[in-house]
């Protein structure tokens, strides 16, 4: 049976992909209803900055997830 291992490293980057994508997925719906009224370059930028706070976030998890496995082929 195999056994999923989240360490506390893998539950922040999930955390910070999930609150990218939230924030991604609000500023779109701003941007599609034009319901924001700023200036759409600020929009953009948001935009932007999401997307990278989501690959930082991504990072972590895949850097989290190949330590893991080191660990685990070590003590095999």
């Amino acid at each position: 049976m195999e056994k999923n291992v989240v360490t506390p490293s893998l539950e922040i980057a999930y955390a910070g992909m999930k609150a990218s994508l939230d924030q991604l997925q609000c500023i779109g719906e701003q941007m599609a209803h034009l319901v924001s009224g700023n200036d759409p370059t600020s929009d953009v930028v948001e935009l932007i900055t999401g997307q990278h706070t989501f690959d930082a976030n991504a990072a972590v998890a895949r850097s989290s997830d190949e330590v893991v496995g080191s660990i685990i082929d070590l003590t095999v």
